[in-house]
């Protein structure tokens, strides 16, 4: 399910920030909550209120595009993929919402890849971490960097990652450490292998 919301910033500001007029609404087309004309009366904290109220009676439940997959049999035939994959468990998936087994269910799914995983500091933030990466990038980097080399260690040949902000930051410090490695999506591998079993 997808949750769309729309601003519209009134002229008065607020210490928390602009007033703002949100709406809800699931890809379903049901309004889930609206408030009224745009006012002071809506700060940050109503906003939020809304949201979490709207995502609470929202049904099915937001899901990773891996977890859809794994939940599922395969329907389509997958064909080899020879590549030793290591596996980057991003922030937002591992620790917000709980979800590490169904990429890696994914990928050992797909015949002749080589899941690797990363033996040190599998769990510590890349350095991306949404904007993290523009607002500290200082400490972002040295994070970036030391995952990168972790990652490295793995012997992996390629890395799969589930969050695009990830993938950036683990290219960059790859290819700063001399070692550029191609970065894909889990779902990409899977494409790969669907793709060579039909040409098979």
């Amino acid at each position: 399910m997808v949750v769309w919301m729309r601003t519209v910033t009134a002229s008065a500001d607020l210490t928390v920030g602009r007033t703002v007029d949100w709406g809800f609404a699931a890809t379903v087309g049901q309004r889930l909550a609206r408030p009224g004309p745009p006012s002071t009366d809506y700060t940050r904290r109503q906003v939020v209120d809304n949201l979490a109220t709207a995502a609470k009676a929202a049904e099915p439940p937001v899901r990773d595009v891996t977890e859809l997959l794994a939940s599922v049999p395969p329907r389509a035939p997958r064909g080899p993929v020879p590549l030793r994959v290591a596996y980057h468990d991003a922030c937002h998936l591992a620790h917000a919402q709980g979800v590490r087994s169904a990429p890696r269910e994914l990928l050992r799914a797909i015949p002749d890849l080589e899941l690797v995983e990363v033996g040190t500091e599998r769990d510590v933030c890349c350095g991306s971490a949404g904007i993290y990466n523009l607002v500290q990038p200082e400490a972002a980097a040295q994070l970036g960097a030391r995952k990168a080399r972790h990652l490295l260690d793995t012997g992996a040949q390629a890395i799969a990652a589930g969050n695009p902000g990830c993938a950036a930051q683990l290219d960059r410090h790859l290819r700063e450490l001399g070692c550029p490695l191609p970065i894909h999506h889990p779902v990409e591998l899977v494409s790969r292998s669907i793709t060579a079993a039909r040409s098979r």
